[in-house]
């Protein structure tokens, strides 16, 4: 587990703040994100299934991606998705069902974007099973226990062992949590 605040440059700062976390930015209603008792939008840079870019963002995080896996003696060979998510609260939840976004070895890097946000990262004790390529879902929590826990803060990067079960907490009330969430070996 790797935790960095302010790894933004002022212009990359800049960048977010004057065009993601705008009323303009084009988000995309999705129909389900573990479930689909929990709707949310996306603007997808990679998908799972492509290999070319979707959206021009995806070059400016994958730079910022480069440059901090490089600080931190990570080699990216593939980049597997990219994604800019934005949730909202769920009163009745208080996280999204434990999940791990592929089922081969992977890392999970997530730039939080938001100001004032809540919505913490818990990453779970219980790792995917090798061999067994569809669990990628654990809507029964056997137990369960926090790792740790990743508290949103503007301009933090964290990453992490992509094997380990995770879950993202809903923010309170009517704040919005935004992240950029990128899976690469």
């Amino acid at each position: 587990m790797i935790i960095e605040d302010n790894f933004f440059t002022e212009q990359e700062q800049k960048i977010i703040n004057d065009n993601i976390l705008t009323n303009i930015f084009p988000w995309f209603s999705q129909d389900y994100s573990t479930s689909v008792k929990f709707p949310y939008f996306s603007h997808v840079g990679l998908s799972r299934k492509e290999d070319k870019p979707n959206s021009l963002f995806f070059g400016f995080f994958k730079d910022i991606a480069q440059r901090f896996c490089k600080k931190h003696k990570l080699k990216i060979k593939r980049i597997h998705r990219h994604a800019l998510n934005l949730s909202y609260c769920f009163p009745k939840f208080k996280h999204t069902d434990p999940h791990v976004d592929h089922t081969f070895k992977h890392k999970v890097l997530m730039f939080y974007l938001t100001h004032d946000s809540t919505g913490s990262t818990l990453v779970f004790n219980k790792k995917h099973k090798k061999g067994d390529p569809t669990v990628m879902l654990l809507e029964k929590n056997p137990k369960l226990k926090v790792l740790h826990k990743i508290q949103p803060k503007q301009f933090r990067v964290a990453c992490f062992d992509g094997l380990h079960f995770h879950a993202a907490e809903f923010p309170k009330g009517s704040k919005q949590r935004i992240v950029s969430v990128m899976t690469f070996n």
